[in-house]
């Protein structure tokens, strides 16, 4: 039983590091809307805190399309930031309402709190 228990702490402990690891990931994300429709704007860094690389991924949620990466950076930082800006901007431009993403902003705050609470190197 023992063996058991251990196995399920384990199992669990990879489970919500593995959600943590996930909402860390995302930094920017907005929730655009116009009527029943709703699109989303996010950017996803892969080696987070790092802002590079990084992707701008659009998904159209309501009509269940795949998110698709519409654009990649490797090397210029601040790419992905200013193309998913400019996206946004052209969304509200055609009459959406976009909103930053709750779940993200919380995410961030959470990085920013963790960066002031580490020892300065």
């Amino acid at each position: 039983m023992d063996d058991l228990n251990r196995w399920l702490a384990r199992g669990m402990a990879a489970l919500l590091v593995s959600m943590f690891v996930v909402s860390d990931a995302l930094a920017d994300a907005w929730i655009c809307t116009q009527g029943e429709l709703i699109r989303e704007v996010t950017i996803d860094y892969r080696a987070a805190p790092a802002r590079l690389p990084c992707s701008v991924y659009y998904t159209k949620r309501t009509e269940r399309a795949m998110p698709r990466a519409v654009w990649k950076a490797n090397s210029e930082e601040g790419f992905c930031e200013r193309k998913a800006e400019e996206l946004v901007a052209k969304l509200e431009s055609w009459g959406w309402q976009c909103t930053t993403d709750p779940e993200t902003d919380r995410a961030e705050q959470n990085n920013e709190a963790a960066d002031l609470r580490s020892p300065s190197q």
